[in-house]
């Protein structure tokens, strides 16, 4: 209730249409009522300059477990995360093989205080 309150002071302060842009993950109320309440779908995007990166690949590909873990890490770094966040596919059909047999990841979020 406090939430559908919120959304909808902000709509009425802000009536007309524009390029909202925010850093809330996408299960967050504030979001899903937002679209709930204009009838409009959210759209997301990624940014490459988190702060993720590969260390070790034989230590990660153990922790994560799966079946058939490559040998050797990815090509393309970028798209190995972005697959295995479930944002698309890797690109690499050894890799993505062995991604699937991984259980499913929650939604990928970070803060905008994560890029630099």
């Amino acid at each position: 209730w406090a939430c559908e309150m919120l959304v909808r002071t902000f709509i009425n302060r802000n009536p007309k249409p524009r390029l909202l842009e925010g850093s809330l993950p996408q299960s967050h109320p504030f979001v899903k009522t937002l679209a709930s309440l204009t009838d409009r779908t959210i759209t997301w995007k990624t940014d490459d300059h988190m702060m993720v990166k590969l260390m070790n690949w034989k230590t990660m590909t153990e922790k994560l477990g799966g079946m058939n873990a490559p040998v050797d890490p990815p090509e393309d770094e970028r798209a190995f995360w972005l697959a295995l966040f479930g944002l698309e596919s890797s690109g690499e059909e050894r890799v993505q093989k062995w991604i699937n047999t991984l259980p499913q990841s929650g939604e990928m979020f970070y803060w905008d205080t994560d890029v630099f």
